[in-house]
């Protein structure tokens, strides 16, 4: 996703989503507009998350995504 308005404004919901903003950053990363962004926050296959792995820095484990906490892998 471009860097824009709606890119931050996905990122820094990071709090509101009780996600880490590594995973927000990732995601946007990866996403090409915001509502690829938010669907795959809401369910991203098996491709997406070992993309949003390979950018995080320490252990995937360590970040919390949403409601899964740190058990979404």
């Amino acid at each position: 996703m471009d860097y824009s308005e709606e890119r931050d404004d996905f990122c820094n919901s990071a709090d509101a989503r009780e996600t880490s903003h590594e995973i927000m950053e990732a995601i946007a990363a990866i996403a090409h507009n915001v509502e690829q962004a938010e669907r795959i926050w809401a369910e991203p296959d098996e491709h997406e998350i070992e993309a949003i792995c390979e950018r995080l820095e320490g252990h995937p484990s360590s970040y919390c995504w949403g409601a899964a906490g740190s058990d979404w892998l």
